[in-house]
């Protein structure tokens, strides 16, 4: 199993939530600032989520600007 580093970013004035990852029952929680080695699939399922959360977040700006 190919192993990666990642951090999930901490945000100003957000409080820090851990992140759950579920893939195939292989679970983790990542917490927000600090860098930890995971397999690749859960690098790959972060990657996702963050392109899912700015395609969300265009999708409200161009539905709201109508």
């Amino acid at each position: 199993m190919k192993k990666v580093k990642v951090r999930i970013p901490l945000y100003p004035g957000v409080k820090p939530v851990p992140q759950f990852v579920s893939v195939n029952n292989y679970t983790c929680v990542i917490k927000p600032g600090e860098e930890v080695e995971v397999p690749d699939f859960v690098a790959e399922v972060l990657k996702h989520k963050e392109e899912m959360l700015v395609a969300g977040a265009a999708y409200a700006e161009a539905v709201g600007q109508k």
